[in-house]
């Protein structure tokens, strides 16, 4: 790593809004960033190399972790921003529409979260962050434990 490169920095859910800023946030911050959409998308934007990744499939986030890896040889920040929303009260909503929301939101988080974190390709040693409504939750790992 040089002495203007950060580290690599992984952003989900890159593709506009939030994650596109952090994304081009990062990179300006000297950081090798990686960013994902669910479609294809043109393979740089203003310095984030995007992929494609479904954060609610394990065969695409170990690809996209693989992939990462491949390039850059690890992974050293975790922006989970993928998410998905639903409009109107609970009593509205399908049961359907409810497990899609968890399975992007909760589950695409823990995803996306194990495969960086525990991937025997990468001795990562960085930092969680997950983005959404309530605080963001930020927790600092080391190779091995699983804080």
């Amino acid at each position: 790593m040089s002495k203007t490169e950060r580290g690599v920095a992984l952003v989900t859910g890159a593709s506009s809004g939030i994650g596109l800023a952090t994304a081009r946030a990062l990179h300006r911050d000297g950081y090798r960033v990686f960013g994902t959409s669910r479609k294809k998308m043109a393979e740089t934007d203003q310095g984030v190399t995007m992929l494609v990744c479904d954060v609610t499939d394990d065969a695409s986030v170990q690809a996209l972790v693989d992939e990462v890896v491949g390039r850059a040889g690890r992974i050293d920040l975790l922006v989970n921003n993928a998410g998905i929303g639903l409009l109107g009260g609970a009593e509205e909503s399908s049961p359907a529409q409810a497990k899609a929301l968890f399975d992007v939101n909760v589950f695409g988080v823990l995803r996306v979260t194990n495969g960086p974190a525990w991937s025997a390709k990468t001795s990562y040693a960085g930092l969680f962050r997950a983005m959404g409504d309530r605080p963001p939750a930020t927790t600092p790992s080391t190779p091995g434990s699983r804080n």
